[in-house]
């Protein structure tokens, strides 16, 4: 009796082991089509750890792999070179044969984590992100893909890039978020950072760059921008490159109107300078950019005593620390419109302290006696703009465009 009670409760339990084996035969295929497609689903929600989870669930058919690889590559676009390498290994690992480009991209996300870390060196303020000529995805920020490098921003750096939503190009100006600073001066970096987005993000001008967004992904703050067409004045300031005077004239009575409706709205630039101003050759057409040091006028954000800017063409005010209002943009286009027609600064030093103490004490040259071809009527528009005193100088951009104009006709009048 005690055998054959053994024998039937090890009938029973291979009876039941069969039976669950087949039935995870038969439902594993519903099991595994029931993950991928979660997974998938978490994927286009934007919860990549938990799609890899759950992928991680099913068999690796071609199906499966292929949600993996897709999966792979959104990791590599956001710049987590980390798990972008542990699904490209996982996919290695688990199909019988090469899948596509797995096993090279693996290798090639190992050397991308080890190679760019954001955030973690005063380096990376600079260059904050490297677009790879290799085979990878353009990285994202946001919905934002970075297509190519404009150029190097005050910050960090400027990429061209894709809105995926609107499907419109845009400048993507980003900032590594250094975790070497203290929280404190992390937060006074961010807030100059944003203020830029928040002083545009106001104004709506033909004249003024247009920003769309800003956010923070990762170790990245970023700004998003209308892309504008052409280079900075910065290209024509060098003698044998400058600009026709008529045509300095026009970007002139363009920066002037720009101001004028800044102004009008409590907004101060603080920085106009040849850098800070994009030129199209091909239209003549002008926009003011860069207003990360602007002064809100109807904020306390940027307080009296700070000095902010670039000194060769600051107003004497703003070089002394004292507070700064409509005239000393004046000052510093009339600065600009003097290099972009002699080639040359009217303050010039060996030293930031000798430039300093000539813009708050010394005369500039006559621009005349730089170049002979000037008119009076130009030599007097850039004095008036170039006085020492806030009250002697244009007191509204508008009555600077409006002398700029005059001068411009008198050269079309022959």
């Amino acid at each position: 009796p005690a055998f054959l009670l053994l024998l039937g409760y090890g009938i029973l339990l291979a009876w039941r082991f069969f039976r669950r084996a087949f039935h995870l035969i038969r439902t594993q295929p519903e099991a595994d089509e029931a993950n991928r497609l979660l997974g998938i689903a978490l994927h286009y929600q934007g919860h990549l750890d938990e799609a890899f989870g759950r992928l991680q669930r099913c068999r690796a058919d071609t199906a499966v792999l292929d949600a993996l690889y897709n999966l792979a590559l959104d990791f590599e676009r956001r710049r987590q070179f980390n798990k972008a390498a542990a699904v490209f290994l996982y996919i290695t690992k688990n199909s019988t044969q090469e899948y596509r480009d797995a096993a090279p991209r693996h290798q090639r996300m190992l050397a991308m984590e080890k190679a760019f870390v954001f955030g973690m060196s005063q380096k990376a303020l600079h260059s904050t992100m490297i677009l790879s000529p290799e085979a990878m995805e353009k990285p994202m920020i946001g919905r934002y893909e970075l297509t190519g490098e404009l150029g190097q921003g005050a910050m960090g750096m400027v990429y061209l890039g894709k809105d995926s939503k609107m499907d419109r190009v845009v400048a993507v100006k980003t900032m590594a978020i250094s975790h070497e600073l203290k929280p404190e001066a992390m937060a006074e970096v961010k807030e100059r950072f944003f203020l830029e987005a928040m002083a545009a993000g106001r104004l709506n001008h033909p004249h003024i760059v247009t920003v769309f967004d800003m956010g923070e992904e990762d170790d990245l703050a970023y700004i998003v921008m209308d892309y504008v067409q052409g280079e900075t004045l910065k290209s024509f300031i060098d003698v044998g490159k400058l600009l026709p005077v008529a045509e300095v004239l026009r970007i002139g009575m363009q920066v002037a109107d720009a101001l004028e409706y800044a102004h009008c709205n409590q907004i101060i630039h603080r920085d106009i300078k040849p850098a800070n101003i994009m030129y199209d050759p091909k239209t003549g057409r002008v926009k003011v950019t860069d207003f990360g040091v602007a002064s809100l006028t109807d904020s306390t954000r940027t307080r009296t005593g700070t000095i902010i800017g670039t000194p060769s063409y600051m107003s004497p005010e703003q070089v002394a620390g004292k507070h700064v209002e409509a005239g000393s943009d004046l000052f510093s286009l009339g600065v600009t419109l003097f290099q972009l027609l002699t080639g040359q600064l009217p303050f010039t030093g060996d030293s930031l302290a000798s430039v300093i103490f000539k813009i708050a004490n010394e005369s500039f040259p006559d621009i005349r006696d730089l170049r002979k071809d000037l008119s009076p009527a130009i030599g007097v528009l850039i004095s008036k703009a170039l006085q020492k005193e806030a009250r002697d100088r244009y007191q509204t951009a508008a009555e600077m465009k409006a002398d700029l104009q005059e001068c411009l006709e008198q050269i079309e009048r022959g």
